[in-house]
């Protein structure tokens, strides 16, 4: 890169600097940073590398899902009599249309969820300007017992080859794939917004915990089932 030119511009309220710079290849071309961008702009953005959950997404996690376990609530087809939660391997891949707010809001009955954490929840799942999440995985996690990670879908993949959810859990209440949790910004605070089933229709969780003493608790959570 060459710097060929510089231009300063005063006005009463803010000094704007422009700069024009200019690229020149090894071969002699020139190209301006213009269209250079709009090359740019024109590839597909590319996701990011594979992710790892952390230690407060777990903790978050493993509170919200032994609730669930217990939760007679937990939407249907469940079965009460069995406690065990299949967490996904991995966030849900898509974004749209889950982690929108006029989404959230109509299944929450414009519930007000702190625009902090949300905001965090969003910035940490969502690729700009791509409707794929950022891949987000939990498998190796130490969770409690009564929650077991794996491939919850079933499909032409391991364990699902020619079997159905409750074939490869028999022992499962049902399944929950979450987006990773949302923070405040004390960290005291989280959101939780995932997919559930087994369901013949769309279901969705979306929760609140409080980190009180050290703990993490649910202090509000609402299952929407799409019929």
């Amino acid at each position: 890169m060459k710097l060929v030119e510089a231009t300063r511009h005063e006005t009463d309220s803010m000094k704007i600097l422009m700069v024009a710079v200019i690229a020149i290849s090894p071969l002699g071309g020139v190209r301006s940073v213009a269209q250079n961008a709009l090359q740019a702009k024109a590839q597909p953005i590319p996701l990011t590398a594979e992710k790892i959950a952390g230690a407060p997404d777990r903790d978050v996690l493993e509170a919200l899902l032994l609730a669930v376990a217990s939760d007679k609530d937990f939407p249907a087809p469940a079965s009460p009599d069995k406690n065990l939660i299949v967490l996904h391997e991995r966030n849900p891949k898509s974004v749209e249309p889950l982690i929108n707010a006029a989404q959230v809001s109509y299944e929450t009955g414009q519930k007000d969820l702190p625009k902090d954490a949300w905001d965090d929840l969003v910035r940490r799942n969502v690729i700009r300007q791509n409707l794929s999440s950022r891949p987000i995985f939990y498998e190796g996690m130490q969770f409690d017992p009564k929650i077991q990670v794996g491939n919850a879908f079933p499909g032409p993949e391991p364990p699902f080859i020619g079997k159905t959810f409750e074939e490869v859990y028999p022992t499962a209440r049902g399944w929950v794939s979450a987006w990773v949790p949302g923070f405040s910004k004390d960290g005291k605070t989280a959101i939780v917004r995932a997919q559930i089933g087994p369901s013949a229709h769309m279901a969705t969780l979306t929760a609140i915990l409080k980190q009180i003493a050290g703990k993490w608790s649910v202090t509000w959570r609402k299952y929407s089932v799409y019929t």
